[in-house]
């Protein structure tokens, strides 16, 4: 009877149990305790030990480490009870971990909190409870180390000490526990590291040798193992690198070396690494000895590897083989001072480094792109694109280590030549932009109305601090801004110093880091590098060029709040001949009593385009939030004193862009204003969004000055309307033909190669037409139904409907009169091939002559002139003469394209034509063509694979077409060359065409990386 009380009494006890509150941070408890992975983990006799201990010292029967988990409470270690876990709702250890200090339950029948609890109720019938909490690295509370007794009691205060301190070393093994973890992980991704290093080392073709602090060889490359005739084990760890050298030179040199510094050095490994350990690059001419006793000389470079902390942990020693170059020197230099052959030698070891370990990087870097394009399973893919990223960041870091060679060899060079200051910094902003913008981070740079812009000195050096700064305040900047200001300190009659500063809203730097910042090898502080990247030598190569150029570098900066790195240059003014011509006044009369209104939250950005407007005796007004600027827009307009122009940011936080500009063109108070709006770096459109959204123009973030200007005087003076996202334009450029806006005419583009679409589109804006484009001939057809065109600009191998197939249907809907009584279309052919026959298929089509690819501005200019002015009275299909020339057949516009085996392979003025000579478009436009490039070769490998002879012609045909018009020649032969087997149906030597395809795109790819890099 007794028994059936109790399990009615734990019964409901179960149902009424009100378990602990949760901590206020449980979640960060939680993964505290997850990161110790010890849930649920076998007996280990240390916890044994520590329950067994802690029940003799307080004397109970119980004794626990109990870890509180999201619905239980689990026990590590366990003495005087069986049960291995219990609810959470049941656990006096839930209640425990709230507390800092030790947390006891005399009598548990007497605490309203357990008088109901089963554990209480029934077994093991707990009266007394006392234990401590376990705070875990991090101050988390995981669990606790508790003894319990089945009478009420309390302890003692020794016996209170003692449990404390059992709970001490049990926290102290979680934490040994966590190191011994991080370490695993940290050794394994040592381990790869390593591997990939290996690798990479031994494809370098000289030797390299590191060694510990003693000068004991740790490692050896296989160039050196071949060199040297030594296995690498009978080397590691076993010899000296002084081992490798003639004893007697190794003694003359110690003399040497000890009348240079002033002390003795002992004829050994000290000799080679003397110079090294004061941070000096060591670089001299040896005798390496072959295992044979047999000997070459050797150009050695021997470095000190520091840590953070500044200590040396090892040396490193690269070698290249200079047997050849002393037999050249002797017979053609003899005679010379020794200081002179020095100076040859090290600028020779430069050279050697440079090229003998780009060649094998680049080899892995070209590689790896060509295995992306091969079809792999997601992990290969990832373990292709790390090995590429990888092989990228090391690239970076030999371009520093050799920079900084340069220097140390006193080998940098500089040049003095005019250049404007404010494009160097606005050039040098937007070749941060992509990655400022990818971070959504905003990037600005300033100069000051009053600095002197026309200098005279080393642009390119000042850039690459610059830029070097500002990419470090972005890549470590994680939201908010990144702002480059550019001011004068002094200014005399021939010199002027100025001050550049980079300010961020970043992690801050430390006090005693940034003493160390501008060392080399130097990083912020533990941990950056495998997180951020990056070798140390920026900043160090950076202080250096400035010191060079006469000036000075630091860093103000406190943690959590952000740094600002500045340097100051002295340059020379130009004369006034050799300077820029001064601003368009005539422009700035014509926009004499313009009020513009500034609408953006970045407090920054605002000031900066007031301050520039202000400098061009504009009125200006500014606003972080739209609803306050819309307001002063129509108290401006009921004033009479309207605001002629909006600048407005696209990323308002409250109401973006196009929603403000919607509701300013809908207000037909506001209808005088105009708007152009200031976007980020790399932002799209769909065609027409702008001009429905009532934008005439947009300008891309950060802005630059010049654009600015021009953006004004085509808004306000040109017309009133812009460039939109399609880069349309319905004004006419300012050096265009005056055939645009003397006889307008309405243009349709059919082109479904993205490259070539933007291409042409763009050609045709420059020229001051207007165009829409499509992408295949059924779109055609159906934007024919909806609008006049006055031309059509056919592809004539187009998806879903071709050129001449949508042409025949276009001429049948004319005959029906489905167009009413609109102008006849004049439809042209635009083809890659203009050989004998072609012209006749395009007019048995219905088209009326054809343009051949790639298209040059000046043809399709002159063309396009004849249209306009013939459109209204053209007699009939075929009655005008061939745009592409007199004869079928001739090209007189482009001519042949050079063959790909050898020279450049891209016609790089080709390139910059299509681009309009604009930097950011052309970057574009490689960046589009490399992705239609990496896509159509992927699918030619699939069409030539299966022996599919249409899409091998069509993939072909459509690359072609594309690297024809930009002027990427080298592919252009084997790419006709497939489009022929494909158009013959015999594919039998598709696959050696394409080999030399994918080689060409190869050759391309670097060169464009090169000679167009990214920003």
């Amino acid at each position: 009877m007794e028994n059936e009380q109790r399990r009615e009494a734990k019964k409901t006890a179960e149902t009424s149990v009100l378990g602990a509150p949760l901590p206020y941070n449980e979640q960060q408890r939680l993964a505290a305790l997850r990161d110790l992975d010890i849930l649920d983990t076998t007996p280990e006799s240390l916890y044994d030990d520590v329950t067994q201990l802690a029940s003799a010292i307080c004397q109970t029967p119980i004794a626990l480490v109990s870890l509180v988990d999201e619905n239980r409470q689990w026990f590590k270690s366990r003495f005087g009870v069986e049960a291995i876990e219990t609810p959470r709702d049941w656990a006096f250890c839930a209640h425990a971990i709230l507390q800092k200090d030790i947390f006891e339950v005399r009598d548990a029948t007497q605490d309203p909190r357990f008088v109901n609890n089963p554990l209480v109720l029934s077994d093991p019938m707990i009266r007394f409870y006392a234990g401590v909490p376990l705070v875990a690295p991090g101050q988390q509370s995981v669990g606790t180390l508790c003894v319990i007794d089945r009478k009420p009691r309390e302890l003692t205060q020794e016996q209170q000490a003692a449990l404390k301190a059992l709970g001490r070393q049990v926290v102290s093994h979680f934490e040994q526990r966590l190191v011994l973890k991080r370490q695993l992980v940290l050794e394994r991704s040592l381990l790869e590291k390593h591997l990939l290093n290996q690798a990479i080392l031994n494809s370098a073709d000289c030797a390299i040798i590191s060694t510990n602090p003693e000068g004991l060889i740790q490692t050896v490359n296989r160039t050196a193992e071949r060199w040297l005739e030594y296995r690498a084990d009978e080397l590691i760890g076993h010899a000296t690198l002084a081992a490798l050298h003639d004893p007697e030179q190794i003694k003359t040199r110690s003399a040497i070396l000890s009348e240079e510094l002033g002390r003795t050095i002992d004829p050994g490994v000290e000799v080679l690494v003397a110079k090294a350990r004061t941070g000096v690059t060591e670089v001299g001419e040896w005798d390496y000895v072959r295992k044979d006793g047999s000997g070459f000389p050797v150009q050695l470079s021997v470095t000190a590897l520091t840590g953070e902390d500044g200590r040396v942990f090892g040396f490193l020693a690269v070698a290249n083989d200079i047997t050849e170059r002393r037999q050249w020197e002797s017979a053609v230099v003899k005679g010379r001072r020794q200081a002179e052959d020095n100076s040859v030698a090290k600028s020779e070891f430069l050279a050697n480094m440079s090229h003998e370990i780009r060649t094998p990087i680049n080899g892995v870097i070209g590689m790896t792109g060509l295995l992306l394009e091969t079809e792999l399973n997601p992990t290969q893919l990832d373990y292709a694109r790390t090995v590429l990223n990888s092989a990228n960041t090391l690239l970076r870091v030999i371009n520093d280590i050799l920079d900084f060679s340069k220097i140390e060899a006193g080998k940098l060079e500089f040049e003095t030549a005019d250049f404007d200051l404010r494009e160097l910094v606005e050039e040098s902003v937007r070749l941060v932009a992509e990655r400022a913008t990818a971070k959504g981070i905003e990037l600005l740079g300033n100069v000051a109305p009053d600095v002197c812009l026309r200098l005279q000195g080393d642009a390119g050096r000042v850039q690459q601090v610059l830029v070097n700064l500002l990419s470090n305040a972005v890549k470590f900047t994680s939201e908010g801004e990144v702002v480059l200001k550019v001011s004068q300190e002094s200014d005399s009659a021939d010199e002027v110093d100025i001050r550049f500063e980079v300010t961020d809203t970043g992690l801050g730097i430390p006090d005693e880091v940034q003493a160390r910042l501008f060392q080399k090898f130097s990083q912020a502080a533990p941990g950056t590098a495998r997180k951020f990247g990056g070798t140390g030598l920026g900043l160090a190569i950076s202080k250096q060029l400035v010191e060079l150029m006469g000036g000075a570098i630091g860093v103000e900066s406190k943690p959590g709040k952000g740094s600002k790195f500045w340097f100051t240059v002295r340059f020379s003014k130009q004369t006034a001949e050799s300077g820029p011509p001064p601003e368009d006044k005539d422009g700035l009369d014509r926009l004499k009593g313009l009020r513009i209104l500034i609408v953006d939250d970045n407090d920054s950005n605002r000031d900066f385009l007031a301050d520039q407007i202000r400098s061009w005796n504009l009125r200006v007004e500014s606003y972080g939030d739209s609803g306050e600027a819309f307001h002063k827009l129509r108290e401006g307009a009921a004033s009479g004193d309207s605001f002629g122009l909006v600048l407005l940011d696209q990323e308002m936080p409250d109401e973006d862009g196009l929603d403000f500009a919607r509701r300013v063109s809908s207000d037909p108070a506001l209808s005088g204003t105009r708007i152009v709006l200031m976007t980020p770096f790399g932002c799209k459109f769909e065609p027409g969004t702008l001009r429905r959204s009532g934008v005439l123009e947009k300008v891309t973030k950060p802005v630059r000055q010049s654009m600015l200007f021009d953006t004004l005087m085509n808004v306000m003076v040109g017309g009133g309307t812009g460039n939109d996202a399609d880069g349309k334009s319905a004004v006419p450029a300012a050096d265009s033909s005056g055939v645009a806006s003397e006889m307008p005419i309405r243009i349709l583009v059919a082109e479904d190669n993205d490259v070539n679409r933007k291409v042409v589109l763009g050609q045709l804006n420059r020229l001051g037409y207007s165009a829409d484009a499509v992408v295949n001939g059924r779109e055609a057809v159906e934007a024919c139904v909806r609008s006049p065109y006055d031309v059509i600009l056919m592809d004539c191998q187009m998806p879903e409907m071709d050129g001449y197939e949508a042409t025949r249907e276009i001429r049948n809907r004319e005959a029906s009169g489905a167009f009413g009584t609109r102008t006849t279309l004049h439809i042209v052919a635009v083809t890659a091939h203009a050989m004998k026959g072609d012209r006749e298929k395009c007019l048995s089509a219905g088209m009326d002559d054809y343009l051949t690819k790639p298209l040059k501005s000046a043809v399709l200019q002159e063309a396009l002139e004849r249209w306009a002015r013939e459109s209204k009275s053209r007699g009939g299909s075929g009655a005008w003469k061939d745009a592409a020339g007199a004869d079928a057949g001739s090209s007189t516009q482009s001519g042949e394209v050079p063959e790909g085996s050898g020279g450049e392979p891209v016609d790089l003025a080709r390139l910059w034509e299509m681009g309009a000579d604009d930097q950011e478009v052309v970057r574009e436009l490689v960046d589009l063509y490399n992705t239609q490039a990496e896509e159509l070769l992927a699918s030619l490998k699939q069409a030539v694979s299966a022996g599919q002879a249409a899409e091998v012609k069509g993939f072909s045909h459509k690359l072609c077409g594309a690297s024809a018009t930009c002027g990427m020649n080298a592919i252009v032969p084997s790419l006709r060359e497939l489009e022929a087997m494909g158009e013959r149906g015999e594919l039998s030597g598709a696959q050696e065409a394409l080999e030399t395809a994918s080689r060409e795109y190869i050759r391309i790819r670097g060169f464009l990386q090169e000679k167009v890099p990214k920003s």
